[in-house]
């Protein structure tokens, strides 16, 4: 699997109509705020960049290493899928990952090593060939992983989006109360707007990312 590098698209149409909130100004005041740029050099951003960063080079290393050692029981496998797809490990989970890890590559070298045998003994060939279907069976559910992992860093970054565009709308909403704003407008929507409030917002957008 060789995770996607993971952009960040903010939805456009998203200000550009009444925030309202329930607040109440003497006479209409209009601002604007460029979003994506305002998000671009956020807190928020980097917040979330690292995050997917940090679960795309997880992932590709629980894949690298169930690669190189596919000797995983079924029950086996399905813990450590499970565990390598958490983002925040337990002390527990992670003493029960070490210790899969552990069982699965000392299978591979055992495989390796039967391997090579000249003459192994009738219970060496059975373990050789359990460890042979394991072996196959797995490199076969690789893709399929490959595939899984890939779209749990899709939907992690989504509610991100999701997530990250609710934080942008609150502060515009908490700005425009402040201000005695009724209506902030997107940029490429207002153009000559002179109400420009996206570094209030952007402040509080940072303070609420750390």
């Amino acid at each position: 699997m060789r995770p996607a590098q993971l952009g960040w698209v903010l939805a456009a149409a998203i200000v550009g109509v009444e925030l309202g909130g329930g607040f109440q100004a003497k006479a209409n005041k209009t601002g604007y705020i460029d979003m994506q740029g305002i998000y671009a050099d956020s807190n928020l951003k980097k917040k979330n960049d690292d995050r997917l960063r940090n679960a795309g080079q997880t992932r590709q290393a629980a894949f690298d290493f169930i690669r190189l050692n596919p000797e995983f029981t079924t029950e086996q496998l399905a813990r450590y899928e499970a565990l390598s797809s958490k983002e925040t490990l337990t002390p527990a989970d992670t003493a029960e990952l070490t210790k899969l890890k552990a069982a699965a590559q000392a299978a591979t070298n055992q495989f390796a090593d039967l391997q090579k045998k000249p003459n192994p003994s009738a219970q060496e060939l059975k373990t050789l060939n359990d460890l042979g279907a394991l072996n196959a069976a797995n490199k076969s559910a690789q893709e399929e992983w490959s595939a899984e992992l890939s779209n749990q860093l899709k939907l992690m970054q989504a509610d991100l989006n999701v997530a990250s565009l609710e934080s942008i709308r609150q502060a515009i909403a908490q700005v425009a109360k402040q201000q005695g704003y009724t209506l902030v407008f997107r940029e490429n929507v207002a153009v000559y707007g002179r109400n420009d409030v996206g570094p209030e917002v952007k402040k509080i957008v940072d303070k609420n990312a750390k």
